[in-house]
């Protein structure tokens, strides 16, 4: 989901220094202007993660590192919070996502339920 912004706040807060690129500390910007962000792009990254129920960053944010994530919903089905794993990207194998997903899935609804009393 975060592919439709090109360089993450974790590739830019290692590099940023104040005043330099991506600088998010004591009010500094995270990214330049609009003009970074493709929002045709990342409307359609969000439909598809609202459609399929999860998102997956590959490596947006940290070289090496894959994480696959699940929305944690308020009774009414907004997402108010997330709950995910990440592994190294090495370790990632496209085939247990259905697995991984059930599990992180299952785990938000009983938040979801623990919340919602």
């Amino acid at each position: 989901m975060l592919g439709a912004i090109p360089v993450s706040l974790g590739n830019r807060s290692r590099r940023g220094r104040p005043g330099g690129l991506g600088w998010a500390g004591r009010g500094g910007p995270l990214y330049r202007g609009a003009d970074e962000v493709d929002l045709p792009r990342l409307r359609r990254e969000l439909a598809l993660v609202r459609r399929r129920g999860f998102a997956i960053n590959d490596q947006q944010t940290e070289t090496g590192l894959t994480a696959v994530g699940v929305p944690i919903k308020d009774t009414s089905g907004t997402p108010q919070a997330g709950l995910s794993i990440a592994l190294s990207t090495a370790r990632f194998d496209r085939d247990a996502l259905p697995a991984w997903v059930g599990v992180l899935s299952a785990a938000a609804e009983r938040a979801e339920s623990a919340l919602a009393n």
